[in-house]
């Protein structure tokens, strides 16, 4: 007995995908009017301009990623020198730190 009768199994294929592969592709004379010279004219305008819209959409939105990544560029360079800025005052305290140490036990040898 094989491995495939011993495991009851049938495929019910996405309604979507069964009336895809009922359908024939969709062809670009389909999405073409087949109606009078100006309805087939005013499809055609109104595909114009909807290039046009996305064309405008497309730059500003073009425009706007391009300053996102300036704005991030900024606050990656701003806590870079942030972080430059705090390793140097990191040094600055230690050595005021050692300074103090120092103090401290000149003072402690002297009182005893």
């Amino acid at each position: 007995m094989s491995l495939s009768e011993q495991i009851p199994y049938e495929h019910i294929p996405h309604p979507h995908v069964a009336a895809h592969r009922r359908a024939r592709p969709v062809r670009v004379a389909d999405q073409l009017g087949r109606g009078s010279a100006p309805a087939r004219f005013n499809a055609w305008l109104a595909v114009k301009i909807t290039i046009v819209g996305q064309n405008i959409l497309a730059a500003a939105s073009d425009k706007r990623a391009e300053d996102t990544y300036n704005d991030a560029e900024a606050v990656l360079v701003q806590s870079e020198k942030i972080q430059e800025h705090l390793m140097g005052q990191d040094a600055a305290i230690g050595k005021l730190l050692e300074r103090v140490e120092a103090i401290a036990a000149k003072m402690a040898t002297a009182t005893s």
